[in-house]
């Protein structure tokens, strides 16, 4: 009963000419949008290789030092880490403030 009163409201709204006050989505909908739409990330993907070098970070031995074991040693010794049973690191989180070269030591 329910279901036929708003079904009602709706045809009334439809000949008044406004929009539904309800709307009902299933998986199907989406399914069907899927088959013609694209997500927006996917859309434009973009990948550049800097060329930033280790050489062009001045100072900071000892952060560079870290991050080249961080971020370069799982893929130079891949076999050291199996073997010994240890997994790399899943990230680096860079902080600190405007100015001290996260984005530099990131390209590099």
């Amino acid at each position: 009963q329910q279901q036929q009163q708003q079904q009602q409201q709706q045809q009334q709204q439809q000949q008044r000419g406004q929009a539904p006050t309800t709307l009902e989505l299933t998986a199907d909908d989406f399914t069907k949008a899927l088959a013609s739409t694209a997500p927006s990330s996917l859309r434009e993907v973009g990948l550049s290789v800097p060329d930033t070098s280790w050489a062009d970070v001045g100072g900071m031995a000892e952060v560079k030092r870290s991050l080249q074991e961080v971020v370069e040693w799982p893929r130079k010794f891949a076999g050291k880490f199996e073997q010994l049973g240890v997994s790399p690191p899943r990230g680096v989180l860079l902080y600190g403030p405007p100015g001290c070269s996260k984005t530099l030591m990131a390209r590099a």
